[in-house]
């Protein structure tokens, strides 16, 4: 089987974008000074500046509609155009996210080194604010699940409602009611990771603390939870991959280890649900991306720093370094897409298996072939 190339198309000469997949399955490519937008067959659609300079991605609510914090203000996008529809102030905002009630949140920083966590409506207007003490600001950013923000403050993990109250509490040992905070500075938490949705009440939690860092399994529902407990620790990148079956496993990167001076393999592991591992699959690069692909296929992206690149191409051969891989369900490489570069758009996924990834000024679209 090989990678199937759906199209390409000319993305512009700047060398660093955040790719993000649009309601349609088209392709939104941010970069810090402009906003485009590729449908699905790799049609340019359109082209817009950005009011302000950003560097990170938008965000796309139901209805179709793009936000992003662009110069401290909170920008609405039409997405059939890409024309500004709307804007509120929201200075120094950063880790703009969508809330589970139609609306936005995202993060206020204060010269103090504090911070506020806000929850806006569609239109911008204020419905909570949160203050955060310097020291217990948002680890990454907050995760919308079923009716409830989750972000990390305050050295706990915490559930919001529509209303701003804390609705339950989360440490490294266990749930706490409201009104149990009380925290040590050893037994503080922070997340390491993006939380990950694996199941519609099952969350996949990493959380580091003073002495320790783990990946927590939570029933959010039950209000329990079990420490993925596996035979090293893992580490990033990480995907969740889920059957029809409702069974799931962890993707992770495993300890590098040295075949011989100076040559290293990186093992992609799958662990099963209690930590097993299922399978391990040798790569020769450090992997940038994990991506879920189609009937329990799995995506994997290496790429060289356009820094290492610039430095050492002239001496270094770099052609097999930048690439996708898919791997089948039992770990067995399918098909590798050798890039012509390094990967200056990295990949994102459709539900559909489809990705789009970016490298020496083009865009591609891949699926299995």
């Amino acid at each position: 089987m090989t990678a199937r190339e759906l199209w390409s198309t000319e993305v512009g000469p700047d060398r660093s974008a955040l790719l993000s997949v649009g309601t349609d399955g088209g392709c939104l490519v941010a970069h810090s000074t402009w906003l485009a937008f590729y449908s699905s067959n790799g049609t340019h659609r359109w082209q817009q500046p950005t009011v302000g300079t950003v560097y990170e991605p938008p965000v796309v609510t139901a209805d179709g509609t793009i936000h992003r914090i662009e110069g401290g203000q909170l920008v609405a996008r039409d997405p059939a155009s890409g024309q500004v529809v709307s804007q509120v102030p929201a200075p120094k905002g950063t880790t703009l996210v969508a809330d589970p009630w139609g609306g936005l949140a995202y993060r206020e920083s204060d010269p103090s080194g504090g911070s506020t966590l806000h929850s806006v409506t569609a239109t911008g207007q204020r419905r909570w604010s949160i203050p955060l003490p310097g020291r217990g600001m948002i680890s990454y950013v907050p995760f919308a699940y079923d009716d409830l923000l989750l972000a990390v403050y305050g050295g706990l993990l915490r559930a919001i409602d529509r209303e701003g109250r804390t609705r339950w509490l989360l440490g490294h040992d266990g749930f706490r009611e409201p009104g149990n905070e009380t925290v040590s500075e050893q037994d503080a938490v922070e997340l390491w990771t993006s939380i990950r949705r694996i199941t519609a009440s099952t969350l996949l939690i990493g959380l580091k603390w003073y002495t320790g860092r783990r990946l927590f399994v939570v029933d959010v529902a039950a209000k329990t939870g079990y420490p993925l407990v596996a035979d090293f620790v893992p580490q990033l990148p990480i995907a969740v991959l889920t059957d029809s079956a409702g069974r799931f496993a962890f993707a992770v990167q495993g300890p590098k280890h040295e075949v011989r001076q100076m040559d290293w393999q990186f093992p992609i592991v799958l662990l099963d649900a209690r930590g097993n591992r299922l399978w391990e699959h040798q790569l020769r690069t450090p992997p940038t991306q994990l991506l879920n692909g189609r009937d329990g296929a799995l995506f994997v992206s290496s790429t060289p720093s356009l820094t290492r690149y610039d430095r050492y191409r002239t001496w270094q051969d770099f052609s097999k370094d930048a690439y996708l891989r898919c791997l089948g369900p039992d770990g067995v490489e399918r098909w590798t897409w050798y890039a012509p570069g390094p990967l200056t758009h990295l990949p994102v996924a459709r539900p559909d298996g489809v990705v789009y990834l970016g490298s020496e000024g083009r865009l591609w679209a891949l699926a299995d072939g």
